[in-house]
């Protein structure tokens, strides 16, 4: 997206969604020696750190205009479009507006974003263009650097392969990403604690939860002696050995890595926005990911009431950042249904399934294998209700999407197929509870 249409862009949107009246901005200190444009960036900056994204979009449309009008020459003003057009592209990324974020981003994080839309032709064309342009600038770095530089682009195209279950090649580029890391003397960086994590993923996925293990605890040893960049990533560690402990039936030990998890999380939430001197407590979207797991883990033991108070605090963190837009928050709907059908609210279950469905088919492409699961609760909760017609058309998708590999999503469709068959097999539906049945058999030794 060029400069010119970027402006209009903003103009478009900032009418569309603030209306020109009613944009209720504070006045400008008229002492301040920063142009407006330059505050708002600011305000932007601020705003994605405090997770409050329609804000943050707010001032980063603000700031665009502002540039509009500002005195500069087109090279500066054209870096500063870039700036806050990479601003957008990260909060439509984290609200799960994956359209728009792409449009807006310029760097290989579209290849990010185009996987999470399930667009993953599009994503391995922006991870060879990365690599290659890794490899051409490595030619004029020292050769200590270059190799570095080069293997930086592993990952993603590892990335690429997980996605499409091709574990073996994911693990070559992981393992390749991680060896370098190892040789540049960096083995006890919160890097090589993402290698490991990443690496523990192809095991895991294979059913070597062992191997798995081995890894996911090397990555938590060197994430709790590091400052890890992203927290999210302390995170999916713990979330994994969970899962391998649920593999164990040890729901008791699963728990507790979810409950250090939230501790985790809380505190340096706690801790962070007192440093940087904000009244919102930090990292709640990473809050919200950890309640998903927890109400998960929950309604899977059929305990519904503790699992719709725990996804019920997982969405409320969600609303508050504006980002029930997220496929995440579709997760968590989903988790309602079910924890409302073993409650016996077939109400609530329809309509809370149907919302997840939604807010999924917004953001994602329509054989996205993340859409699964809930293409499963609902058609299942139509047929518990008898509504037989409106279930036909949900298994006709489901049988498109599996004809391609689940990728990391299998296991939430072989938890969601198995809780459904119970329950079609209470109700004493055993046409529906058969077809679930040999889903998960066809499924089984697949990707």
């Amino acid at each position: 997206m060029n400069m010119k249409h970027l402006l209009s862009y903003a103009v478009g949107l900032m009418i569309f969604f603030l209306g020109c009246q009613k944009i209720g901005v504070e006045p400008q200190d008229a002492k301040s020696s920063k142009p407006p444009f330059l505050i708002d960036m600011e305000r932007t900056d601020l705003e994605i750190v405090k997770q409050q994204y329609d804000e943050a979009e707010r001032y980063a449309l603000l700031s665009l205009i502002e540039i509009r009008n500002e005195k500069q020459d087109e090279i500066r003003k054209k870096n500063n479009c870039d700036s806050i057009s990479i601003a957008l592209s990260k909060i439509y990324y984290a609200q799960g507006k994956y359209d728009r974020a792409a449009e807006l981003s310029m760097t290989f994080m579209k290849g990010d974003i185009f996987l999470s839309q399930g667009k993953y032709d599009d994503a391995l064309k922006v991870y060879e263009q990365a690599a290659m342009a890794a490899d051409k600038r490595g030619q004029d770095l020292p050769l200590k650097y270059r190799n570095h530089k080069v293997i930086g682009a592993y990952p993603l195209l590892g990335n690429y392969y997980l996605h499409i279950g091709n574990y073996e090649r994911a693990r070559e580029y992981y393992k390749d990403n991680y060896d370098a890391l190892v040789k540049e003397g960096l083995n006890r960086s919160d890097h090589v604690g993402a290698a490991s994590y990443r690496m523990a993923l192809t095991y895991l996925y294979t059913g070597d939860d062992k191997t798995a293990e081995k890894y996911l605890i090397d990555a938590k040893n060197i994430d709790e002696r590091t400052m890890v960049t992203s927290p999210q990533d302390y995170l999916d560690v713990l979330f994994m050995l969970g899962r391998i402990e649920e593999h164990r039936k040890n729901t008791t030990k699963a728990m507790e890595y979810y409950e250090t998890a939230l501790e985790y999380v809380k505190g340096i939430g706690q801790m962070t926005a007192q440093a940087d001197r904000l009244t919102e407590i930090r990292f709640r979207v990473e809050q919200s990911n950890v309640w998903n797991q927890m109400g998960r883990l929950k309604l899977l033991s059929h305990v519904p009431d503790e699992a719709i108070a725990a996804y019920a605090k997982s969405m409320a963190l969600r609303n508050a950042t504006t980002t029930q837009t997220h496929p995440d928050y579709a997760d968590a709907l989903r988790g309602m249904a079910g924890a409302a059908l073993l409650n016996g609210d077939t109400a609530s279950a329809t309509l809370q399934a149907e919302e997840s469905l939604k807010i999924l088919d917004a953001a994602v492409v329509p054989t996205h294998p993340r859409i699964a699961p809930t293409l499963i609760a609902l058609s299942s909760i139509y047929e518990l209700t008898g509504k037989s017609d409106q279930a036909a058309p949900l298994k006709t998708r489901i049988e498109t999407i599996l004809q391609k590999p689940l990728g990391p999503w299998k296991e939430d469709f072989m938890e969601t197929a198995a809780f459904y068959t119970e329950q079609l097999k209470k109700a004493n539906k055993p046409a529906t509870s058969q077809y679930l049945e040999q889903l998960q058999a066809r499924q089984k030794d697949k990707r």
